[in-house]
C-alpha cells in the first residue's frame, strides 16, 4: 500500500544516546508482505502480514551542535548516497512519532547527496535536487518540546536530557558571563551611580537650604527709633 503521507519524516529512538537521543528517517513508502517462517525441522510456520517502510536515512549535521541554552535547534541532513545505509527498510513499531522539519533556505539545495538527475522515488515529483540540511522544530507541539527539554511523564531518556541541558547551559555561561544569574558586576556598577546620584541630590538640596538661611540672616529688622519718635 502507498505511504498515506509521501515523505514523512519520523522520529524514533537513537541506537547511539550518548550522541543524539533520536534518530530521523523520511518515509519513502510502505509495504506489506505476507512471510513464513522456517523452523529448524524444515517446516513452515502459519503465515503472517508483516509491514515494513522503506526509508531515507538523515543524520546530524557534521560540525554543528545544537543546544537548548544557546538557542540553536538540532539540525540534520540526508545521508550521502554513497554511504551504504542511505536507505534502508524499518520496522513501524519503532516510530516514536512525525518529526516537523525546516529547510535551511540560508545553504540552498544540492544534488551532491543524491547524484541523479533522473526522476526518483527518493524525491518529490518535479524535484531534482535536495536541501543542505533541516532544523528539528522541537516547538511543534507540547510532546516534542518535552522530548528534548525532559519533564514529561512517560518520555524515555529525560535524566539523560536534563543532565545534557545542564552543561549546555554551564558552557553557555562560560562563553558569556553576562547571561549568567550571577552578574555581579553590572548590579555593582548600578549600585554606585544610584549612591552617586542620591549623593548629588543632597548636595543640591544642601546647598538650597544654606542659600535660604543666608537670606533670613541678611534681612534687616525693623527700627523701632522711628515708632518712638512718632510717639
Amino acid at each position: 500500500m502507498k505511504c498515506p503521507r509521501p515523505r514523512a519524516v519520523r522520529l524514533l529512538t537513537s541506537a547511539t544516546p550518548d550522541v543524539h537521543p533520536y534518530w530521523y528517517a523520511q518515509v519513502l513508502r510502505v509495504f506489506n508482505a505476507t512471510v513464513f517462517e522456517i523452523k529448524p525441522s524444515g517446516d513452515l510456520t502459519r503465515s503472517r502480514r508483516v509491514e515494513f517502510l522503506w526509508v531515507r536515512w538523515m543524520g546530524d549535521e557534521p560540525g554543528y551542535r545544537s543546544s537548548v541554552a544557546a538557542g540553536r535547534l538540532p539540525k540534520v541532513g540526508f545521508v550521502n548516497d554513497t554511504d551504504p545505509y542511505a536507505f534502508g527498510f524499518l520496522d513501524p513499531k519503532q516510530v516514536i512519532r512525525a518529526a516537523h522539519l525546516i529547510p535551511e533556505f540560508a545553504s540552498g539545495k544540492t544534488h551532491g547527496l543524491l547524484d541523479t538527475l533522473q526522476p526518483t522515488l527518493a524525491r518529490l515529483a518535479g524535484e531534482g535536487a535536495d536541501y543542505q540540511a533541516f532544523y528539528i522544530d522541537i516547538f511543534a507541539d507540547r510532546d516534542m518540546i518535552m522530548r528534548f527539554v525532559g519533564g514529561a511523564i512517560g518520555h524515555l531518556d529525560t535524566p539523560t536530557l536534563l543532565e545534557a541541558m545542564e552543561t549546555e547551559e554551564a558552557e553557555a555561561d562560560e562563553r558569556n558571563p553576562a547571561l549568567a544569574g550571577g552578574t555581579d558586576s553590572g548590579d555593582d556598577s548600578d549600585s554606585a551611580d544610584s549612591d552617586a546620584a542620591s549623593g548629588s541630590q543632597r548636595s543640591e538640596s544642601d546647598s538650597e537650604e544654606e542659600e535660604y538661611a543666608n537670606l533670613e540672616d541678611d534681612e534687616e529688622p525693623e527700627d523701632d527709633g522711628d515708632m518712638d519718635s512718632f510717639e
